[in-house]
């Protein structure tokens, strides 16, 4: 390609290229970032997170009481109620084993949601990085325009890193 023939200097033409390049993998890859921080995307993406676990999480049944009063009281009614009150409030034999089995499932639980709440934040920062990476080029436009233009991945930033939070390099990170 002859440069002499081009209306525009070599040396500008390869300025121009050096700016286009140093916007793509510079400037763009800092403006995004700061655009990230500035949406208040890490944060909210920790909250949503959190509320999703939350909501997900499995209750724990609920072991009904199962003593003298509760069994014979209604069965028997007045009489039941009368033996319980001579011989004690007894639990069946069962329930504690029952109630141990509940406590060691709620602490089962309580353990899987604390270390996945644990991993919120590298779910989020993978959910950055990869917008980051897979938008190169539109925070690069965004930051060689001077900001004047907005490609649509830029206006759209929230649902671009909700994307890449769901998508498998990042779900499974969680």
């Amino acid at each position: 390609m002859d440069f002499n023939s081009l209306p525009l200097s070599g040396g500008l033409v390869l300025g121009l290229i050096a700016y286009g390049l140093i916007s793509v993998f510079g400037t763009g890859q800092l403006v995004g970032e700061r655009l990230i921080e500035k949406s208040d995307w890490p944060q909210q993406c920790e909250a949503t997170l959190v509320s999703e676990l939350k909501s997900s999480r499995p209750t724990t049944p609920i072991v009904p009481k199962l003593d003298c009063n509760s069994i014979f009281g209604t069965w028997f009614g007045r009489e039941g109620k009368q033996l319980c009150r001579n011989h004690g409030n007894f639990n069946l034999p069962f329930v504690d084993q029952l109630q141990a089995q509940q406590e060691r499932l709620a602490e089962a639980n309580q353990q899987r949601f604390a270390n996945a709440a644990s991993k919120t934040k590298t779910r989020c920062a993978c959910a950055t990085s990869l917008t980051l990476e897979k938008r190169r080029i539109a925070f690069g436009l965004h930051a060689g325009g001077l900001r004047l233009l907005t490609p649509a991945p830029i206006q759209n930033l929230t649902s671009e890193l909700t994307t890449a939070l769901h998508a498998p390099a990042c779900a499974m990170k969680g």
